[in-house]
């Protein structure tokens, strides 16, 4: 059983709970027509020649992140395929994470280039791992496990903190209380604050209808939900078109995508379909009795703001100068967001629309990019020949070919789909001399 088709048969078995939890202010007439998202997408600042493929694969990867020390690409498998890349990957226990070698080429379909991490013995302890994030200072990667897919056990998820530079190794593994978790939680990103001491989880609450922001100190293991059940991080209804096809996407999906922005003192967050990116402040989050104490509305200091509007959005990643990137999965797209004005920091940007906090199509491409998944920014600069740039790594699931439509298919279809894609874009091409992102004529 997949771990989307569990939470579907869990949302069936737990329907009852789930209604009798909902809240009677809230509920939805069966005619009430669905909304289609708006298309906000712009001409797009990259041409699709500025996607280069990072690695090519048999499997569905999900969550990626970088070692910002060695520059090495660390990615998790989709539930959907953990167990059918067993034979190209040489484990018998499901792989969950690899690492792709550096020292391979870019684009070939070699196993040799990826290994699984940290080995089959700890892996073998692990459910299912969809997120990952890497802590390069404290040389630790947190992987975030939701169970083994069964129904009764989605709502036992667990951290895994594992040791980069030694793979026999778990630094520990912390349990998520009941109390965090509320029995039917769905957890679905995770984010590291920028000082690594807290962990940012979204609950989408695809089983319940509470979805929230889970808050784990990894100074002192313990754990607490935050704005649970706050309008900001429910799910938002409308329709979605996908490359001109109409998508029945058939889950609740609250909050999901989250990043914190550049100096660490804000969270942003969104549902996929939601219109806005909110954001809140990590300071507030950081304090467990603002929320437990919640009845309805905040002290306006620790209120969730809607901020900018946005695309559809999955992954979501800030870089250095406060731009915040979504993946754009109803338009096969990379967006991005100006929130800050660079010119006051002597740097012209070459967006599409060019007023603040409009968002703006970066990259799109119907072939290569199928469903973008998840992001992450290399913040070390890469070196080829006297040119220096950071990248944007990009995942690919193909969700709505492999997992949504007919209802989750079975594991050969979903590797008849492929081949899967981990994708890069060079994102700033020599960020020492502030020169802009390059337009199409520049490429």
């Amino acid at each position: 059983m997949s771990y989307i088709t569990a939470l579907l048969a869990a949302a069936c078995l737990y329907g009852t709970a789930y209604a009798a939890t909902g809240d009677p202010e809230e509920t939805v007439e069966e005619d009430v027509p669905i909304v289609e998202f708006p298309d906000r997408s712009t001409i797009p600042v990259l041409s699709p020649e500025a996607i280069e493929v990072h690695y090519e694969l048999d499997h569905v990867p999900a969550a990626i992140d970088v070692d910002q020390t060695t520059g090495e690409v660390y990615f998790s498998f989709h539930p959907a395929a953990r167990d059918i890349a067993n034979d190209m990957y040489a484990t018998s226990v499901g792989c969950r994470i690899a690492v792709i070698d550096k020292r391979q080429a870019l684009g070939v379909r070699d196993k040799r280039a990826i290994r699984i991490f940290p080995n089959d013995d700890v892996q073998a302890t692990m459910g299912i791992v969809h997120s990952i994030r890497v802590d390069s200072k404290k040389r630790i990667l947190y992987a975030l496990d939701h169970g083994d897919g069964a129904p009764e056990s989605i709502r036992e998820p667990k951290i895994h903190m594992l040791e980069l530079d030694d793979p026999t190794r778990i630094v520990r593994t912390y349990a998520f209380p009941h109390d965090d978790t509320n029995h039917f939680n769905h957890f679905g990103e995770m984010v590291l604050s920028r000082d690594g001491r807290h962990i940012w989880i979204a609950d989408r609450g695809t089983l319940h209808t509470d979805p929230s922001i889970v808050v784990f100190d990894t100074y002192h293991s313990r754990s607490w939900r935050a704005i649970d059940g706050h309008h900001s991080t429910k799910h938002k209804e409308h329709g979605i078109v996908i490359n001109g096809v109409p998508v029945d996407f058939p889950l609740k999906m609250g909050v999901d995508s989250m990043a914190e922005d550049e100096t660490g003192d804000w969270l942003y967050f969104s549902s996929a379909f939601d219109q806005h990116v909110w954001r809140v402040r990590t300071e507030s989050l950081q304090l467990p009795e603002i929320y437990s104490k919640w009845v309805g509305e905040f002290e306006p200091e620790h209120e969730p703001e809607k901020m900018w509007e946005k695309t559809t959005s999955d992954g979501m990643v800030v870089d250095e100068h406060g731009q915040i990137y979504m993946a754009d999965f109803a338009n096969s797209a990379v967006s991005v967001i100006q929130v800050k004005d660079l010119m006051k920091a002597k740097r012209r940007m070459a967006f599409a629309n060019g007023a603040l906090g409009n968002v703006t199509t970066l990259v799109q491409d119907t072939e290569l990019l199928r469903w973008p998944n998840s992001l992450a920014i290399s913040s070390k600069h890469e070196t080829e020949g006297s040119n220096t740039h950071q990248k944007l790594f990009i995942t690919c699931s193909v969700s709505h070919e492999v997992h949504i439509q007919e209802k989750f298919k079975d594991a050969e279809h979903v590797e008849s789909e492929g081949p899967f894609h981990i994708l890069a874009v060079r994102l700033w091409p020599h960020p020492r001399r502030m020169t802009p992102i390059p337009l199409h004529a520049e490429l």
